[in-house]
């Protein structure tokens, strides 16, 4: 998505910037409303490539960042392939960096209409677990499952055993 906006903007500047030259070249008289718009165009879709590369020069640090390679090499090699992990990093990678399920990721709406009421209630719990630590005792009774959570916040809870830490991320098994 980010390489499709920059490139649309790379067009977009270059045919404003083609536009300028030619009517430069074809009219001797300036009409400083023409110039000031193209300025301004010019200006404003500048503004919206940097602010993409610097997006994408975020996700790209996100994806390189050590620590977080090393807890989810830990977790690949040292969980089991059907344990579900609860996290609170909000990285789109990890799925396929852990190649375990994740309790629920936000981005990831189900496809298959019957699985979006199950999809969303998990999404709502996750959020009522990130407010208040202790509605993780209840999960249980919901009739959900959740072996580790993922953090990077150190937690000391009776039902959280930390299992790995690099810091910022902590990794800890769930005590049912």
């Amino acid at each position: 998505y980010p390489f499709r906006v920059n490139t649309l903007t790379t067009f977009l500047i270059t045919l404003i910037i083609s536009m300028f030259v030619f009517n430069s070249l074809t009219s001797l008289a300036f009409n400083i409303f023409k110039q000031m718009s193209l300025l301004i165009g010019i200006i404003f879709l500048f503004k919206m490539t940097v602010a993409t590369f610097l997006n994408l020069y975020k996700q790209i640090d996100n994806i390189s960042n050590k620590e977080l390679t090393e807890i989810t090499k830990y977790i690949k090699e040292n969980t089991n392939r059907d344990a579900v992990i609860l996290s609170f990093i909000d990285e789109l990678s990890l799925n396929r960096r852990m190649e375990r399920d994740r309790f629920v990721v936000y981005k990831f709406i189900p496809a298959e209409m019957n699985t979006i009421p199950d999809w969303y209630e998990k999404e709502l719990y996750k959020r009522e677990v990130a407010k208040d630590l202790n509605k993780l005792v209840e999960i249980n009774e919901r009739g959900f499952s959740v072996d580790y959570l993922l953090s990077k916040k150190r937690l000391t809870k009776y039902y959280l055993e930390l299992v790995k830490s690099e810091k910022p991320y902590y990794f800890y098994k769930v005590k049912p």
